[in-house]
């Protein structure tokens, strides 16, 4: 049955989910998604002019025979779909840009005349006015890396807002899955910031590594530009992120995973923060730039990977490690898709960047979160379990009140705190408790001791904590230092005992004795106790005597 109510509410949002989709399918109504875009490819041929002299006529993409510094030329005369008002879409490639339409300067994409920040990839829009058709168009294009200025991609045209859905049609999903990868990483930081255990450093450093993957994609996902004009950042990221990536997952393997080639893989790490430190300066004093170093980069990487297959290999099949078993197990994915990468970075296939490394990476971070929220679960459930053993350590199992422990506890934090004000520690005794146990048992006697508690509980609980610090011995810490309203509560005491006990074989007595704690007086806790103990001592003897 209580498995049936515990199920109610999944069956409900089942329902729920049901019929949701059933009028979805019945009730469609007209087709209100975006209509596919008008924008389209141009074909026109274009005049190849290189050194002011015509070279050949080309269509695009295409890939010409040009040097690295080297300005050319493509020339076009416009159709008659320029009549009206268009939008050009073209993607440079590390060039700089120049637009003339007639011989007049219409875009320019990027300023040639500094190096820092560097060229950067971007999308070009450029706007064409009415009746441009019958015109001229000229691109003027030059890039300072030899692959690069050889590289012209395809023109495209349409209205800007056809333009900006094509861009996010084609490339949105590698973002919005980059981006994915980069919350995840930082939720996985912040767990383990949050969680206080032995593999928060593992957790750490392995999300440090697919948050430096994660913005590597997005750096390579060519939807920056709607977010982030920052040249500097769109030159940059993808070639930092790169040069630093591997750094976490090398220490992580060297602190966690190899148990031999521990300064094999330290040296790693180091050649991997001087090439990162090398990148930055390079560009900075003009030595190199950050392309010029990616090759660097790219090569590092290769003998990194290889030489952590070897190293891993080693501890998997000649001494058996777990962790190393363990490792491959999870990166397995990862690295083929690395490797990937990395082919087609050689095949020069530079418009797939990231494509192979995003499935990768999505499963590795999946199997990452679902490990980490397996260890959270644990800790949670440990922290309750360390809860309910420290409740039943300081409950005292016959009367069900705070013991001695939890008094000391209690007591320690008080001395401990010296803003919490003056307060009165009180001892009680139940009187003549062996003489019940003798004459009516144990068990009247157990019921004399939660009768007692019962009643000092009742009294004294609005304003104190009341406790069994031992077998017929009670304590409680009040909060108030007002003698009247202490004697008051004695008295009402009293009369709850004396009320009680027509219904009791044996005659019920509980002695008292109290002492004041100011926190201010030079005074040590264990002398307060011993006062409040005396107290309660004499009032033990005066009622025996009575």
């Amino acid at each position: 049955m209580k498995r049936l109510k515990a199920l109610r509410v999944h069956v409900i949002l089942l329902v729920v989910l049901f019929v949701y989709v059933f009028f979805a399918f019945v009730f469609k109504g007209s087709d209100m998604r975006f209509m596919p875009t008008s924008i389209a490819t141009y074909q026109q041929e274009w005049e190849l002019v290189i050194d002011g002299n015509s070279a050949e006529f080309i269509t695009l993409p295409n890939e010409i025979d040009v040097n690295a510094n080297q300005t050319y030329q493509l020339k076009t005369n416009l159709t008659n779909d320029f009549f009206s008002k268009q939008t050009l879409l073209f993607r440079s490639s590390l060039q700089y840009l120049k637009v003339y339409l007639d011989d007049e300067l219409i875009y320019e994409n990027l300023d040639q005349s500094t190096t820092m920040p560097p060229v950067a990839s971007m999308w070009n829009t450029i706007e064409l006015p009415e009746n441009s058709h019958n015109k001229e168009l000229v691109f003027e294009i030059v890039s300072p890396y030899q692959v690069m200025a050889s590289q012209i991609n395809g023109v495209y045209f349409g209205d800007l807002g056809s333009i900006y859905l094509f861009i996010l049609t084609n490339h949105a999903y590698i973002f919005a899955f980059s981006m994915i990868i980069v919350l995840l990483s930082v939720v996985l930081l912040s767990l383990a910031a949050f969680f206080k255990t032995q593999i928060n450093r593992q957790v750490q450093l392995l999300s440090l590594f697919t948050l430096l993957l994660g913005l590597w994609i997005v750096a390579e996902s060519r939807m920056l530009q709607f977010f982030i004009g920052s040249q500097f950042i769109h030159a940059a990221l993808a070639y930092l992120m790169l040069a630093s990536v591997l750094i976490p997952l090398l220490i992580y393997v060297k602190d966690y995973v190899l148990i031999k080639n521990k300064i094999s893989l330290k040296a790693l790490i180091g050649i991997h923060l001087i090439n990162f430190m090398y990148v930055i300066f390079a560009q900075v004093i003009g030595f190199a730039t950050f392309f010029d170093s990616v090759q660097t980069t790219n090569y590092l990487h290769v003998v990194t990977i290889v030489a952590l297959l070897l190293f891993l290999g080693m501890e998997v099949f000649i001494l058996k490690s777990k962790p190393a078993i363990n490792f491959l197990k999870r990166v397995s994915v990862l690295l083929i898709a690395g490797v990937a990468e990395l082919i087609n970075f050689f095949l020069k296939h530079y418009e797939n960047t990231s494509i192979y490394l995003v499935l990768g990476l999505m499963v590795f971070l999946i199997i990452q979160i679902i490990d980490y929220l397996k260890v959270a679960n644990n800790i949670i459930h440990q922290s309750k379990m360390a809860k309910e053993f420290e409740k039943l350590a300081t409950i005292d199992p016959l009367t069900q009140s705070n013991n001695r422990m939890a008094f000391d506890r209690d007591i320690l934090t008080l001395f401990n705190n010296k803003s919490s004000g003056v307060i009165r520690i009180s001892f009680f005794d139940v009187n003549n408790l062996k003489t019940i146990n003798d004459t009516f048992g144990h068990a009247i006697g157990d019921e004399a001791i939660v009768l007692s508690y019962e009643l000092i509980e009742e009294t004294f609980k609005d304003i104190g904590k009341t406790y069994r610090v031992g077998g017929d011995e009670f304590a409680c810490i009040i909060e108030s230092a007002d003698q009247e309203i202490y004697t008051q509560k004695i008295i009402e005491l009293r009369e709850k005992i004396e009320a009680a006990q027509p219904n009791l074989p044996y005659k019920l007595e509980i002695a008292n004795g109290s002492a004041l704690y100011d926190p201010n007086l030079e005074e040590s806790i264990s002398d307060v106790l011993r006062t409040a103990d005396l107290q309660m001592y004499k009032n033990k003897q005066e009622q025996k005597q009575t």
